[in-house]
């Protein structure tokens, strides 16, 4: 199997998901669980930090030093608010400041679980 599809395919298609979960007027019946709706939009921003810190890592190189990690994150902040924006345009959706907020707190979640595990799998970053 083709290293890269390995590595960008998972990261794509969840941005896929994120923006097929936006586009739709109602959430499915799946996502209905009993959790907060910030909750589980830091849960969705959270797998997709970890996801693009993944992609962004092996983009930057063999010494990716820290700058992958700085654009990795402000692409996912961005990509949570262009989905805010992105549910103005669909019917019976809102867009949300406060869920931009959580997906931020996912993110930020995300970022510090994906540090921790490098730092300590290789004492590198």
């Amino acid at each position: 199997m083709n290293i890269y599809f390995w590595l960008y395919g998972p990261w794509f298609l969840y941005c896929i998901f994120i923006f097929f979960l936006s586009s739709l007027s109602s959430s499915p019946d799946i996502l209905t669980l009993p959790l907060s709706d910030k909750i589980r939009h830091a849960f969705l921003y959270l797998v997709l930090a970890i996801l693009t810190l993944r992609a962004f890592r092996k983009w930057s190189g063999e010494h990716p030093g820290r700058r992958y990690f700085i654009w990795a994150i402000l692409f996912c902040i961005l990509y949570g608010a262009s989905d805010e924006w992105h549910q103005s345009f669909v019917a019976n959706r809102i867009p949300d400041v406060m869920d931009w907020v959580a997906d931020v707190i996912g993110v930020s979640i995300g970022g510090i679980i994906y540090w921790k595990y490098r730092r300590t799998k290789r004492n590198i970053i």
